[in-house]
């Protein structure tokens, strides 16, 4: 009995050790994913804060990205080898850049922006209504005349549709941002 304890004891802590968090073979993951452009792949591998809009779409538009720009390509992954290498030296590390980064867990973060409206065009509201690609709806309702945040997003190309009740007037406008 104590050695089939032992046995399954010594299987499990072979398992367990090859399911712990890796930075270095995230980042060869990271590469191979990009160089194939596998966007699906892209969007499993990143962790995403709840509340961030980030979808497969934009994952797209990160692999596009660095198609195009190969020196924003190289830099972030720099970025991602210098935290990588803190995180294995025990050191602290600026994780502030970069449309990705490697948290304390050791996971890859999809960084998250912050979306406002424009204080220099604001006016009170009843109702704004922000669609994002006619998918998604952000509802915001008595809007006063403090910062309204739209929304948290991932890196990315979005193309949003206001509708705004002002109470003796509706407006509607569309804006393309690239995060």
């Amino acid at each position: 009995m104590k050695q089939i304890f032992y046995n399954s004891f010594a299987f499990f802590g072979i398992f367990n050790t090859g399911c712990t968090n890796s930075p270095a073979k995230t980042l060869v993951k990271f590469e191979d994913i990009v160089a194939e452009k596998d966007v699906e792949e892209l969007y499993k591998l990143v962790s995403i804060e709840e509340g961030v809009y980030w979808s497969e779409k934009e994952a797209e538009d990160v692999i596009d990205y660095f198609s195009e720009n190969t020196s924003a390509y190289e830099e972030q992954l720099s970025l991602l080898h210098g935290q990588k290498d803190a995180l294995k030296e025990k050191k602290d590390f600026v994780n502030e850049t970069g449309l990705f980064y490697l948290n304390d867990e050791k996971k890859l973060v999809v960084r998250t922006y912050e979306v406002s409206l424009d204080k220099g065009s604001f006016v009170k509201f009843k109702e704004l209504l922000v669609s994002i690609r006619e998918v998604e709806e952000i509802r915001k309702e008595d809007g006063s005349d403090e910062n309204i945040v739209v929304g948290l997003f991932g890196p990315g190309q979005y193309n949003l549709k206001g509708h705004a009740d002002y109470g003796y007037v509706t407006l509607d406008d569309t804006t393309d941002i690239a995060l």
